[in-house]
């Protein structure tokens, strides 16, 4: 019996051992006339074959015993003699030990299975579990799988067993293992061999730490059947070599072997940098390989097979994904799985079965996905009915369900909201965050959705609700919102706010002490609705740091100016302000800039203008610079400034002078404006002198080689900014007017440049770990998919 910790052992053993044959231990043996009487064995003590006068009986010198001829054919050297002398194979598998040349030929044979070796065993293996024929070769047991080799061969005898298929273990006598597979669904089959008891007992140890090791985590149901004699059975101690991951990397090994899956280092290596990370959250659009078709591709069903008693991972995304196996495979996960709370399946578009998400979910007593984001992916008749049935027989709660861009109708909603969230009260009380944009709402929807808030109100979890652009009837919606006495955040942008949904919206926010952000941007409103519901919401002073964003709703001068004199009358709380995509003149800008600097409180942290169009002459411009520029000194409160889009040089070029003696703002943002290479001279100097800034957005502004050389030579001055995106579209139009690939490699060297610098800023406030606060923590969140990424971590 030879026992290795790794296939390195094995070799050296096998280059220090001499002969080709099997070296043997001198045995003492026992005496003959202790030797078993002939009268007390009428039968083969190993293979129990009645004796005849043609079955004859022999003595094995080593332990005494009666066999017959085949069960007793093995040679060993015995007490004094130096010619070996008649032995049975438990004995002789027990003193003799494999050399060089057979341990060389199993190393070749690992090598081309890619088995570590943990141990090797001389062994009689029978060739059926019912069959009397045995045949002597080397038990191999691997790190994942165990088979036998033929003496003096390369030829691996019998089918290979995974230790992750075993399903029993026994041991009907000693010296005997039987070993059955079958446990993950394949064709049953089984293994017997003979050995002595010494070694029967070490091979079930090995054989069970490894099956341990394996199946870390996993339910009880998956332990072995062991039919072991105790005295037979020793301690598996808990393996103190765990592999990354709560052992995820081992086990992803071991599937990958039954699989017959080449495992993808690129992927391991990927598990190991997410683990060494501190993360519990596996982004496989992270992962070198997921796209099909490609050189390093790899293969899902082993790591989906590893995700279904997964003990480490809490979070999975298959976000962009867009294999057609990857909602199948995870499905079969989720339907075992008990530790995975989150999981985000964001663009996968019209990905077919996945309704067998939803049956999985409900499959499951177990799962405890908390939550589940299925925003922008096609959630279809089948699926709604199938996550329906999900939720209404979920044990646990449901904190996150967002299901925005998803492509439902009204039918579709009405059976998600009545066959899911109202035939289970308590996961509905337990939501805190829904989102249903952008898909369309009919009457009975709208209804039933009101009948649901309703029957929850103040005991309801509720603290962010999205149902932008939903065709709602909001007057129905709203109505019960006035008793959610944990509601942060209302998000009905793109839906119409008449009159009476206007009055109940006013309502909402004059009752509620938790209502900060509200989002009603592309309502229609009128100029009266709308300083209605600003009034409602600044005014609430048991609400602090208020976010208002009334974006798209058509305001002309008069509107603007009768907002501003409600801010400047009412306000006690608001944080922030958009008034985007809105007709702004120049005398509305100054009546917005006005109304902030006479606020009896400076609460305001974020004013975001974009989308402005204003076409202004050079003096209007300037005196529109110089206004912003003056509220900006004045109330030192504002941190972030957004002027995207429609903002041109005639303003932004002098408000960047005037930003150069700026001790306040934090975070500028003026993408879109088509500043042009004079705008990025003005950019250049402000890097230089402002010692504030910590972040700045500037794509989309037609700047050209020339322009970003001197935005770098101005950040090589800077010391403070340590967020800056990445210019692709200014890169992308630069580069194609670029004469040739010298200029272009320029390009690219300059942005990598001021990146560097921006970097090396980031380095120098603390590091790139440490938490950021304020607008820096806001610059770092970029739109779309990574920002949900970043919220759900």
């Amino acid at each position: 019996m030879d026992v290795f910790d790794s296939s390195a052992q094995l070799l050296e053993a096998a280059e220090a051992d001499g002969g080709s044959g099997v070296r043997q231990s001198k045995v003492d043996g026992i005496a003959p006339d202790a030797w078993m009487k002939d009268a007390e064995a009428p039968a083969c003590v190993n293979c129990e074959a009645q004796f005849t006068f043609t079955n004859r009986r022999h003595h094995c010198r080593a332990c005494g015993k009666i066999f017959c001829s085949a069960c007793s054919s093995e040679k060993l050297l015995i007490g004094s003699s130096t010619a070996p002398q008649r032995a049975c194979f438990a004995c002789y598998a027990e003193h003799a030990e494999i050399v060089r040349r057979e341990k060389g030929l199993i190393q070749d044979v690992c090598n081309e299975m890619n088995e570590p070796v943990v141990m090797l065993a001389l062994v009689l293996k029978r060739e059926s579990l019912v069959s009397s024929s045995r045949t002597p070769c080397i038990l191999v047991l691997g790190r994942f799988r165990l088979f036998c080799v033929r003496r003096g061969s390369k030829k691996v005898f019998g089918s290979v067993g995974h230790y992750l298929d075993l399903e029993s273990l026994a041991m009907p006598a000693p010296g005997r293992v039987v070993l059955r597979f079958g446990k993950l669904g394949k064709q049953q089959s089984g293994l017997q061999i003979e050995t002595s008891a010494p070694i029967s007992t070490e091979i079930i140890h090995r054989i069970r730490e490894a099956h341990a090791r394996l199946t870390l985590g996993f339910p009880d149901s998956h332990a072995l059947e062991l039919t072991v004699p105790p005295e037979h059975l020793r301690s598996v101690q808990a393996s103190t070599e765990i592999s990354p991951g709560g052992g995820f990397v081992d086990l992803y090994f071991g599937l990958c072997r039954f699989y017959n899956a080449k495992p993808s280092s690129e992927f391991i290596q990927y598990l190991v940098e997410v683990v060494q990370g501190g993360t519990k959250w596996l982004n496989f659009m992270e992962a070198p390989g997921v796209e099909s078709d490609t050189d390093i591709t790899f293969d899902f069903a082993p790591i989906f097979a590893a995700l279904r008693h997964n003990i480490f991972f809490r979070g999975l995304s298959l976000s962009h994904v867009t294999r057609r196996s990857a909602i199948t495979l995870l499905a079969d996960a989720v339907k075992f799985n008990g530790t995975l709370t989150r999981l985000s399946l964001r663009h996968m578009g019209g990905i077919p079965h996945l309704s067998l998400l939803g049956e999985a979910m409900s499959a499951n007593s177990a799962s405890y996905i908390q939550e589940l984001d299925l925003s922008h992916t096609t959630v279809n008749a089948k699926a709604t009915a199938a996550l329906a049935a999900a939720i209404a027989c979920k044990e646990y709660g449901l904190r996150r369900l967002r299901l925005a861009h998803c492509g439902m109708n009204g039918k579709l909603l009405l059976v998600l909201i009545r066959d899911g969230f109202m035939r289970n009260h308590g996961v509905g009380l337990s939501v805190q965050e829904l989102d249903l944009s952008h898909n369309t709402f009919d009457e009975h929807a709208s209804l039933a959705l009101q009948e649901w808030l309703a029957a929850m109100v103040e005991y309801s979890l509720l603290t962010h609700l999205r149902l932008a652009r939903c065709g709602l009837n909001l007057t129905a919606v709203l109505r019960p919102l006035h008793s959610f006495v944990r509601l942060e955040l209302l998000d009905i942008s793109h839906n119409r706010l008449d009159h009476g949904a206007s009055q109940l919206l006013c309502t909402v926010a004059d009752l509620s002490s938790t209502l900060s952000s509200l989002l009603v941007a592309g309502c229609g409103l009128s100029a009266a609705h709308a300083a209605s519901i600003m009034q409602s919401m600044v005014s609430n002073e048991r609400v602090r740091g208020v976010e208002l964003d009334f974006a798209g709703n058509g305001f002309k001068e008069a509107s603007v100016e009768q907002l501003a004199r409600t801010l400047v009358e009412h306000n006690k709380n608001l944080r922030s302000l958009t008034l985007s995509s809105n007709q702004l003149t120049e005398k509305a800008v100054l009546f917005i800039c006005g109304a902030v600097q006479h606020l009896a409180r400076p609460t305001l942290h974020t004013l975001r203008l974009d989308n402005a169009s204003l076409d202004l002459s050079t003096a209007a411009g300037q005196r529109v610079a110089t206004a912003i520029a003056n509220t900006l000194h004045k109330v030192a409160s504002i941190k972030v400034l957004s002027l995207c889009g429609g903002w041109t040089g005639r303003i932004i070029r002098p408000l960047l002078r005037h930003l150069e003696s700026n001790s306040s703002l934090e975070e500028l943002r003026v993408e879109q404006n088509k500043l042009g290479d004079m705008g990025a001279v003005a950019i250049a100097n402000c890097l230089r002198r402002n010692s504030s800034l910590t972040a700045l957005r500037i794509d989309g502004n037609k700047i050209s080689l020339t322009g970003w050389t001197a935005i770098a030579a101005g950040m090589q001055r800077n010391r403070s900014v340590q967020h800056m995106g990445f210019s692709w579209k200014d890169l992308k139009e630069a580069a194609g007017r670029c004469s040739d690939a010298s200029q272009k490699a320029r390009l690219r060297a300059m942005l990598l440049d001021i990146h560097f610098a921006v970097r090396m800023n980031r380095v120098q406030h603390g590091g790139e770990g440490r938490e950021r606060s304020g607008a820096a923590a806001a610059a770092v969140e970029a739109d779309g998919a990574e920002q949900e990424a970043r919220e759900w971590e």
